[in-house]
This record gives structure tokens, C-alpha cells and sequence, in this order.
């Protein structure tokens, strides 16, 4: 399946594996050649293998929410419910209780909460039939061709869909840990870099995103929200100045020349650990001082940076190979006393953050939400008119 231009294979490639295929007659050994090498890849394909063998396709009415047609959304809806034996009648009218009931049996079976009224996760319930499954896979094994052809022996793994990160050392998952990422206003970006350092008990200079989108209101209203969330003010030449001698009311996206930054602290929203990394788009990896939020399900709550949960293991094993500079006690002892130090010097770990939807355990396929709608866009795109074979 190509979804998207090939910007690794080139046409000398293709030329060169056909000359082969004439002069080995080898074609399903030429052509594999070609394929993605990371090894999720192949584990992917035979997930898949095994899926197609254990399901009989079915296709079913596909349902886009939020629909602007009410109407034609509630004929789909029903007709959808009638594919799966919830209702008699495809066509038959249904009054607001027949409607009530028959989605609250349907929220039941799926284990939803139970509110009789059709929403985003219900309809993405509905939705997620084999064949949806099917082309999800699709788009997966698609998404390997953007990586390299080989992968660094070492790299931090961070995929977006199933809040989790994970640091591969010679083809071993070292450790895994939950992550949250940003919420569908203010997305992780999909990118590729090199973990260079990490900062203890970091100061967070606020982007300025976030200062006109959220902070700037609320100053207005209120120059003390600065002191209760540990907010300073500092000017061009790194001064810090007095809040209140400052006329807010003047301050604009287009007239503000001042940074707000936070204290470092244990209420830092960095937390106590920050993983630099060059990149455009000015995220990073980082501890945070609302940890709770690691047990919740749905983990797409930040403005975009990647929070970790097992921070201190990922700063341990950045510095593994010097243990006598950064020793494991050296680096407690500063986060004990809350003091900031840069740690650079170890050999740079590459980092991917990607969106994959779909991935293998144990033998068979795992499905994560498709919470940026990425995977949407190119099934609408490419399989929408598709055959079941």
C-alpha cells in the first residue's frame, strides 16, 4: 500500500532490483529488499497474517462525526445499527426512546459509558470493525517508510497513540514508560532528533503560544495569577521586572516585549528533569509536577512537549557509560537539593516520536486511538471506495 510519495526508493533502485529479479529469478527475495528493515515491520506483517486468518470481512456503513447533515448521519446510524442485528428495520422510523434504547445497549455490550446519546466515542466504537482494523494496519506498515533503512543501535521510541515511550539498546527494549502527549488543539509533533542533554530542576520559559492563547487573559484580569503560579516577568536583557508596573492592558500578540518564565521548583511544570533536543518546534521531554495524570487512559493533555513518567530511568541510562562523572547518587543529591545542573557530554541518543495506530504484542495486533485523526484522513483518502476481497 503507498499512501504518500516514496522519498527513499528512487527509480535507479526499482531498475536495479529488476535486473536482479531477471538474473536470480528470485522476485519475492528482490522485492522484500525493498521493504521497511525496522523490525516492528516485519512483526506487524505477521500480526497481520494471523488476523486476516482468524476474521471473515464485512463491510459495514462507515460513519463521519460530526456530520452537518443530521439527518443523513441518523439514516447511516440506523442503517449501521441494522447491519449489526441492533434494530429490524434499516428504514422504519424510530422515535427518540427506540433511538435511546438502542444505543444504550450498544454503550453496554461495549463497556462505554452508558448516556443513550451518540457521541465521538461511540460512533469510533461503531467504526471499528475488522475491516477498519484491516486498513489501519494498512496505513501502519506505511508509515515504517519514512524511518531510515536502518535504525540507530541505540534510540528512544516515542509513539503517540499509545502514550508510551521506549528505549531500544541493540535491539532490546531496555524499558518502557507512560507518557503523556499533546492534546488534538495543541499536537506532538512527528519528528527526529538527538537527545544532547538533560537539565535538573529546569526553568520553564513559556512559549508564547500559551502566553497569548492562556496566560495573557488571565494577567489582565489578575496580575497576582503570576506569584500564585510561580510566573516572573523578564525582560530582553534577562531582568526581571514588577508585574505591576507593567500597563497589561496595553500588552498585545503584536506589543509584548517581555518573557514569562517559571521558578524552578518541585511545582515546576517541567518537574524536576528536562531532555533537550534540537528541533523547530521548541518541545522537548520532561518530568511534570502533575503525575497523577500518568494513570489516566486518555494522556493527550499537554501543549505539545512529551512528559515521561520514568524520567530518572531515562536519565540513568543516557549517562550509563559514565558512571564515574554522573553517578546514579550524584544526580539524586542534586535533585534533593534542588539545585540545577546541565549533564551533556555522553553520546547523543536519537530520538523518534511517531504516530503509529497499530503495532504487535505477543503475536497479535494492538490497537491504540487514532486521537489526531491522522489515520482518518488517509482511509477517507484511499480506502473509502475500496472492495473487501
Amino acid at each position: 500500500v503507498t499512501l504518500q510519495a516514496d522519498t527513499i526508493i528512487n527509480n535507479d533502485i526499482f531498475l536495479n532490483t529488476f535486473r536482479q529479479v531477471v538474473q536470480t529469478g528470485q522476485v519475492r527475495e528482490q522485492f522484500h529488499s525493498l521493504e521497511p528493515k525496522h523490525p516492528d515491520y516485519d512483526s506487524l506483517k505477521l500480526g497481520l497474517k494471523t488476523y486476516l486468518d482468524s476474521i471473515s470481512f464485512k463491510r459495514y456503513t462507515y460513519l463521519v462525526y460530526p456530520d452537518r447533515d443530521s439527518l443523513g448521519f441518523y439514516k447511516k446510524l440506523q442503517k449501521r445499527f441494522f447491519e449489526s442485528d441492533l434494530v429490524q428495520s434499516a428504514v422504519e422510523p424510530m422515535d427518540t426512546a427506540a433511538w435511546r434504547s438502542v444505543i444504550m445497549n450498544f454503550q453496554k455490550t461495549k463497556g462505554l459509558r452508558v448516556t443513550g446519546r451518540i457521541n465521538e466515542v461511540t460512533v469510533n466504537n461503531l467504526n471499528n470493525t475488522d475491516w477498519e482494523k484491516f486498513v489501519r494496519a494498512a496505513i501502519t506498515l506505511d508509515r515504517y517508510k519514512q524511518l531510515a533503512d536502518t535504525m540507530p543501535v541505540t534510540y528512544v521510541w516515542v509513539n503517540i497513540p499509545a502514550f508510551m515511550m521506549k528505549v531500544v539498546d541493540t535491539a532490546n527494549t531496555v524499558f518502557e514508560s507512560r507518557v503523556v502527549v499533546g492534546s488534538t488543539k495543541t499536537r506532538t509533533p512527528l519528528l527526529t532528533s538527538n537527545i544532547s542533554n538533560f537539565v535538573t530542576y529546569p526553568q520553564w520559559t513559556v512559549p508564547y503560544s500559551i502566553i497569548f492563547k492562556e496566560m495573557l487573559p488571565q494577567i489582565q484580569r489578575n496580575v497576582g495569577y503570576l506569584a500564585k503560579q510561580n510566573l516572573m516577568i523578564v525582560d530582553k536583557n534577562d531582568s526581571i521586572i514588577d508585574p505591576y508596573t507593567i500597563d497589561w492592558s496595553k500588552l498585545s500578540k503584536n506589543r509584548f516585549p517581555y518573557l514569562i518564565k517559571q521558578r524552578q521548583g518541585d511545582d515546576n511544570s517541567l518537574g524536576v528533569l528536562k531532555f533537550n533536543f534540537a528541533n523547530k518546534y521548541s518541545v522537548y521531554l520532561h518530568d511534570t509536577n502533575a503525575r497523577w495524570v500518568f494513570g489516566q487512559n486518555d494522556r493527550a493533555l499537554s501543549h505539545g512537549c512529551v512528559r515521561v513518567k520514568d524520567f530518572r530511568r531515562l536519565a540513568d541510562f543516557l549517562v550509563r557509560n559514565d558512571t564515574i562523572k554522573y553517578h546514579r547518587d550524584t544526580i539524586n543529591n542534586w535533585i534533593m537539593r534542588q539545585e540545577k545542573h546541565v549533564v551533556s557530554g555522553f553520546q547523543k541518543v536519537p530520538v523518534f516520536i511517531r504516530y503509529f495506530t497499530c503495532e504487535t504484542k505477543n503475536g497479535r495486533l494492538k490497537f491504540y486511538p487514532d486521537i489526531y485523526g491522522e489515520d482518518k484522513i488517509l482511509r477517507n483518502r484511499y480506502f473509502a471506495d475500496k472492495a473487501i476481497l
